[in-house]
């Protein structure tokens, strides 16, 4: 049991090396907390981490390996998922990275953004608006993501010296 613990740490330890640029260490330390994760059989966080260990693993600038990574663990971006938002963002920004086009990267934004609205999940949103307003490539449609992004930014009240409310800051 304590297996399962010690791989979510690491897996938990990873994503904070990302979130600060170390994403090398990262991808090692995640891929060990996930084979931790799995000699125990816990598969609660599957998913989720699955799409961390490819968002890192595209920012080590490995960006096919990434893809593989993600479509190799058959993510099911099932809408009904609590946690759908974040991976179909993810699925956004791999797609971005590996050239599948604007508009594909823009149907997994939208979809995020909208599903993490219904959800009534604004960090999640402030996520997805923000990898839409730097993906997008056009005037017209850069300027109506960024009121997107700032009509989501102004919901927040504190929070202000986390890394996601810093980023959006840093687009706005």
């Amino acid at each position: 049991a304590v297996e399962s613990y010690h791989g979510f740490g690491l897996a938990m330890q990873a994503l904070w090396r990302a979130r600060r640029g170390a994403a090398q260490a990262a991808v090692a330390t995640l891929y060990s907390g996930l084979e931790k994760l799995s000699a125990a059989r816990y598969g609660v966080f599957n998913w989720f981490m699955q799409a961390e260990f490819a968002r890192c693993t595209a920012a080590a600038g490995q960006l096919r390996q990434a893809l593989d990574i993600f479509e190799t663990a058959k993510i099911n971006l099932d809408e009904r998922q609590w946690y759908a938002p974040e991976l179909l963002r993810i699925r956004g920004e791999l797609a971005l990275g590996n050239n599948e086009g604007l508009a594909v990267c823009r149907e997994y934004f939208d979809r995020a953004l909208a599903l993490s609205t219904e959800q009534a999940s604004l960090s999640w949103a402030l996520r997805a608006a923000t990898s839409s307003v730097i993906a997008e490539k056009t005037v017209g449609r850069k300027e109506a993501a960024w009121r997107t992004l700032q009509a989501t930014y102004g919901k927040f009240r504190e929070g202000f010296d986390t890394f996601d409310l810093g980023l959006a800051k840093q687009v706005l």
